[in-house]
C-alpha cells in the first residue's frame, strides 16, 4: 500500500515489503540483460528502440546531468500510455547491469512518478517482484539482488520508498542470511552493510 514517507513523495511513500511481498507475475518486457546492447529486434518498435537507447545512455557524456534526466523525464512520462510495461521492465534491467547509475535512475523514477503515482507504484511492485524471487531462485549473492537493494535506498533519499519498509526489507535479508550457509549468508550480509552507504 501507499504510505507516507519524506522527500519529494511524502503522501505518496511506498512501503516495499520486499521479502514478504507476493503478486502474480505481470506480463511486461524484460531487456537483454546479458549484454544491455541497443541492437534493433524484430520483437521492437522504433519507439521502444529510442527509449531503450535513452535508458541505457542516460548520465553518458558531459552533457547537464540535470537537463538531461529531466528531458528523459518528459519522454517517459508521454511514452507511458502506450509503453508503460517496457519502460518499467527496461528501467529495471538498467538498474540490475549498471550499477554506477542508481542514483540517476534513483532520481529519474522520482522525477516521472512524483506526476504519475501509478508508475512509481507499478515500478516498486515490479521491482518487490523480481527482488523475491531472485532470492526465491538462490541467486541472493549475484550482484543484480545488491543493486536491486541499492536502487530500493536510492528511492528512500527521494521520498518514494519509505524508510521503515526499506529497514523491515534489510532486517528480512539478515534473517534470511543467519538460516543460510556459507559464503551465501557473508554475500547476503555484505549486500545489506554496503546498501547503507546509499542513504
Amino acid at each position: 500500500g501507499l504510505r507516507r514517507g519524506g522527500g519529494a513523495f511524502n503522501k505518496r511513500a511506498i512501503e516495499p515489503r520486499l521479502i514478504s511481498y507476493v503478486k502474480p507475475r505481470r506480463k511486461r518486457y524484460r531487456g537483454e540483460v546479458a549484454d544491455m546492447d541497443v541492437e534493433e529486434t524484430t520483437e521492437m518498435t522504433k519507439v521502444e528502440i529510442n527509449l531503450k537507447t535513452l535508458l541505457l545512455r542516460v548520465g553518458d557524456g558531459r552533457e547537464d546531468l540535470h537537463k538531461h534526466v529531466s528531458m528523459l523525464a518528459n519522454v517517459l512520462e508521454e511514452d507511458l500510455s502506450t509503453h508503460s510495461a517496457f519502460i518499467n521492465g527496461m528501467l529495471l534491467d538498467c538498474v540490475k547491469n549498471l550499477s554506477n547509475k542508481t542514483p540517476v535512475y534513483g532520481c529519474l523514477a522520482a522525477l516521472v512518478g512524483v506526476r504519475k503515482p501509478e508508475f512509481a507504484k507499478a515500478l516498486v511492485d515490479a521491482l518487490c517482484l523480481d527482488l523475491k524471487e531472485e532470492i526465491v531462485r538462490g541467486r541472493i549473492h549475484g550482484f543484480h539482488v545488491r543493486n536491486m537493494v541499492r536502487f530500493t535506498c536510492s528511492l528512500v533519499n527521494v521520498g518514494m520508498v519509505s524508510a521503515p519498509g526499506l529497514f523491515a526489507t534489510l532486517k528480512g535479508l539478515l534473517d534470511y542470511a543467519a538460516k543460510s550457509p556459507s559464503p551465501r549468508k557473508d554475500h547476503t550480509i555484505y549486500t545489506v552493510v554496503a546498501s547503507l552507504l546509499w542513504l
